[in-house]
């Protein structure tokens, strides 16, 4: 297996939410036309009571929205099941996760430790996203 693409988009926080949503279904609509995917694989989200929360479910609901009006499958995975399924515990933590996938998929190794605390959470939130995609692989048998 081989990766087409991985990465992370992010967005400003600090922006009204129908700017963010604008972002998104560009974001959304650029890799659809990128890179023609059949199923949307993502992380579901919990509502914990936090500010933020909110808002990264709007986002969450806008990306499965754009994603059932180009006719793609969504699968979602709590992350504790994707944790369980790549590192046979739900309660590891994302660098566990990380450098399990890095065994798997050795060019990934470089983007395990990072010398800025910015860049360790975007390549973190990066094998988190791997991760989620990997279980879907996992749990289809292939």
């Amino acid at each position: 297996m081989r990766f087409e693409y991985y990465g992370v988009q992010t967005l400003k926080k600090k922006r009204p939410v129908s700017v963010l949503l604008k972002a998104v279904r560009q974001i959304i609509n650029r890799f659809i036309e990128d890179y023609n995917p059949s199923i949307l694989v993502i992380e579901t989200t919990f509502f914990y009571k936090s500010k933020n929360t909110s808002g990264l479910i709007v986002l969450a609901e806008e990306i499965k929205a754009v994603a059932k009006r180009k006719k793609l499958k969504i699968v979602e995975y709590a992350p504790k099941t994707v944790r369980k399924c790549i590192c046979e515990t739900g309660k590891a933590t994302k660098r566990e996760t990380a450098k399990v996938l890095c065994s798997r998929f050795p060019e990934l190794q470089i983007y395990i430790i990072q010398d800025r605390l910015w860049k360790d959470k975007y390549w973190l939130n990066v094998f988190d996203a791997i991760a989620i995609g990997m279980t879907y692989f996992l749990k289809k048998g292939r």
